[in-house]
């Protein structure tokens, strides 16, 4: 039996993934083979190989088995490393710990300046425990009215980095059960996960997919606020999906030092692709967006969406990879 090797990274509007096959006695066999290091060269701006090593990878650019549930697939091979069973670099290891820390600690500085604000004189602190979503929820709604395009860029960017901690959580994971190797804690395998690879996923998000987003979403509402719900969704699935996704595509390849006529090229091949993967999900969402989501809101529940759906399709792999 074929054990698959899936994996993910956020795309536009949903998870991105590329799975390949590899028969189980070659995979016995690669666990006997040095595993080499990457981390290194991506503390110098590389994180893919040299160009020869870029035509193997797009043969592997393959859009999953209709076994896996998909909403959006962008390969982006060039970009993926496959390494991640060897230990990290010391410095990703630094950096990984301090980015957990930070997000641990600035999740909590949020949250304790909304119980704060929400907070009056005299009201028992029984009674604030019990409403903290309440009062997160209200200072997002002020920040939100406040600064939109900030709020939304900083939460499509967050997703994105979640998206793609969660990817290559689940690669290692894949990988860990194709070689046969003892099983590892979430703490190693965050640990032993690519620092800039997240990091231009999120940079992604935060400077391009966020705002875009948020100017779509209130074009749609002010320009077209008349048109049918169907007829949005139609045109969320086709021009406002393929220019995420060309944009997403562009920025994480330019990011990652590729050249623009290459990365260009290897998007140009997998269009349609792309564009009908997005089509199993998002026009289901869509619904719900344009029927009972503000439009102040739309971005939060798309970037909400994203991040459990990443959640439920990585379990999926994860138990499709065991069998």
């Amino acid at each position: 039996m074929l054990s698959t090797h899936v994996h993910a990274l956020f795309v536009p509007g949903g998870l991105l993934t590329t799975a390949t096959t590899i028969p189980r006695l070659e995979a016995v066999a690669m666990a006997s083979e040095p595993i080499p290091h990457t981390y290194g060269q991506d503390d110098q701006g590389d994180s893919g190989g040299t160009a020869e090593g870029t035509s193997d990878l797009v043969s592997d650019a393959l859009l999953p088995s209709d076994a896996l549930l998909t909403a959006n697939v962008v390969a982006i091979p060039a970009l993926m490393d496959d390494n991640l069973l060897d230990l990290p670099s010391p410095k990703d290891a630094q950096r990984n710990t301090a980015v957990l820390l930070s997000a641990a600690s600035g999740t909590a500085l949020l949250v304790a300046l909304a119980v704060m604000d929400y907070a009056q004189p005299g009201m028992p602190w029984l009674h604030v425990a019990q409403h903290v979503p309440l009062a997160i929820w209200a200072a997002y709604q002020r920040a939100v009215i406040a600064h939109p395009v900030v709020v939304k860029a900083a939460l499509t960017g967050a997703t994105y980095v979640i998206g793609d901690v969660i990817a290559q959580v689940v690669q290692q994971q894949q990988q860990i059960v194709q070689l046969e190797l003892a099983p590892r804690s979430l703490r190693d395998n965050l640990l032993r996960i690519n620092f800039w690879r997240y990091v231009r996923s999120g940079l992604a998000g935060l400077l391009f997919l966020g705002p875009l987003a948020h100017f779509y979403y209130e074009f749609v509402a002010e320009a077209l606020g008349a048109w049918p719900t169907l007829c949005k969704i139609a045109l969320d699935q086709t021009a406002y999906l393929a220019l995420y996704n060309t944009v997403y595509y562009l920025v994480l390849g330019r990011l990652a030092g590729r050249p623009l006529v290459q990365v260009a090229r290897q998007y140009s091949e997998q269009f349609w692709q792309l564009l009908r993967a997005g089509w199993r999900l998002w026009p289901f969402v869509g619904v719900i967006t344009y029927t009972f989501i503000p439009t102040a809101h739309r971005v939060l529940f798309v970037d909400v969406v994203e991040i459990a759906y990443s959640a439920i399709l990585s379990q999926l792999t994860t138990e499709f990879g065991d069998q």
